[in-house]
């Protein structure tokens, strides 16, 4: 099997997701650290528009965009089908794209930016830090649409961000994980890109008396992120130039539109700052599309993109 490269960066909760399920599973892989702001020239050659975003899994010449993608290629490779959102049944699914869609935008709604930058100037390198924030500053001057994240005053965000506390709180009174089972699952890896990031910016400032929370916590970051190893400089791309992407599934082959250059911009909270991510359709089904790019750099690449994303940070 082809090196598991994962294109992170420092800070970002959704990173911390993978790095989290990779510790979990066990599994060794390669980092490829990029900045916290653009350009990214790496990432750039491989996606084009969606280098805005981390985290990115590689794995030769496919490219695995979005957390809710990137976990399923985590559930394929350990066999540990749990891990992933497409083998939940049908009520996890929607607990999960509530945490996802409701929870997660609540608790970006709540931000407090002295808190985001004391908490990013503390756990980062000082540079990392002051690209970020630099990064956020040119995104506000050039935002293409309304931010979703200023639709509620703070004290909206603030019921919104206690009530799924308490609920995830209530569940952990009789489960050690959200899973309802011995070991987590999809649900678990979506609840704690969330409550990790609230942490880290403000120990857990509206999960005061949810004591379930904090050991549900703890037992998450006892994973770790397992056994990891950076990559040289632009080793990535020469990984992808030297393979090719698997070949699809016949599933992913009765679109009418493959072969047709086309766009997709994705369909989360971060839409609003995205271009569009171009390239020829080579595959579709109901999840995902299949996206093929090439340049001299890395020749061709399928870049796997899910039609209804679980974040990602821009």
């Amino acid at each position: 099997m082809e090196k598991v490269i994962l294109h992170r960066n420092f800070g970002s909760p959704y990173c911390q997701k993978i790095m989290a399920m990779l510790g979990y599973c066990q599994l060794d892989w390669y980092s490829e650290l990029t900045s916290k702001g653009i350009p990214r020239p790496v990432q750039e050659t491989l996606t084009g528009n969606y280098s805005r975003r981390v985290p990115i899994l590689q794995i030769g010449s496919d490219i695995y965009c979005d957390t809710k993608e990137i976990c399923h290629q985590i559930a394929e490779i350990s066999r540990n089908k749990r891990l992933s959102y497409y083998h939940l049944n049908e009520s996890q699914q929607e607990f999960s794209d509530e945490l996802e869609y409701e929870f997660g935008k609540a608790v970006m709604g709540l931000l407090n930016p002295i808190e985001m930058i004391t908490s990013y100037f503390k756990h980062i390198p000082m540079k990392d830090a002051y690209e970020f924030i630099i990064d956020r500053l040119k995104i506000k001057k050039s935002m293409k649409g309304n931010n979703p994240l200023d639709e509620k005053p703070n004290e909206e965000w603030k019921n919104i961000v206690t009530q799924y506390l308490k609920r995830i709180n209530d569940i952990l009174d009789n489960h050690e994980f959200l899973s309802e089972d011995s070991e987590p699952n999809y649900l678990d890896f979506t609840a704690y890109t969330h409550i990790w990031y609230s942490n880290r910016l403000n120990k857990l400032k509206y999960a005061k008396g949810l004591s379930n929370i904090k050991k549900w916590l703890k037992k998450m970051d006892s994973f770790d992120i397992g056994n990891y190893k950076e990559l040289a400089k632009s080793e990535a791309l020469k990984i992808a130039l030297n393979t090719e992407p698997n070949l699809l599934d016949k599933s992913y082959l009765k679109s009418p539109e493959l072969n047709k250059q086309t766009s997709i911009v994705v369909n989360d909270e971060l839409a609003f700052i995205m271009n569009p991510i171009n390239g020829i359709l080579k595959g579709e089904n109901e999840t995902k599309s299949i996206l093929k790019r090439e340049n001299t750099e890395i020749g061709i690449v399928h870049l796997h993109i899910p039609k209804k994303c679980h974040g990602a940070c821009g």
